[in-house]
């Protein structure tokens, strides 16, 4: 078994964290069950990839953010597939356009 070098590492971690963060829904296609949800940020990083995950919260809602995929990004913009169960993803894919939800990641 190789052992891992510190380049390895370096391309496993390649996007940048960034702390709590505003994001608003811009757009969202939606079916019985998943979402597509759009969120944009002047404060998200331009490096978040497809495949590396994002905390994802509601105001003060006591409760815990819950941890989505991204779908796709570019230019301040994220894409969530989201199934439509449970709290935080019921809210998000119901909620109406402009609503605000703060974000931590990658």
């Amino acid at each position: 078994m190789e052992k891992e070098t510190n380049a390895d590492r370096a391309a496993t971690l390649s996007g940048s964290p960034f702390s709590w963060i505003e994001a608003r829904v811009v757009e969202r296609t939606r079916s019985a069950r998943y979402a597509r949800v759009a969120l944009e940020g002047s404060g998200l990083p331009h490096v978040v990839g497809a495949g590396q995950f994002i905390l994802v919260r509601y105001g003060e809602d006591p409760c815990l953010p819950r941890a989505f995929s991204v779908m796709s990004a570019g230019d301040g913009t994220l894409d969530l597939f989201v199934k439509s169960e449970g709290r935080v993803r019921e809210k998000l894919s119901t909620c109406p356009i402009g609503t605000t939800f703060s974000l931590r990641g990658p």
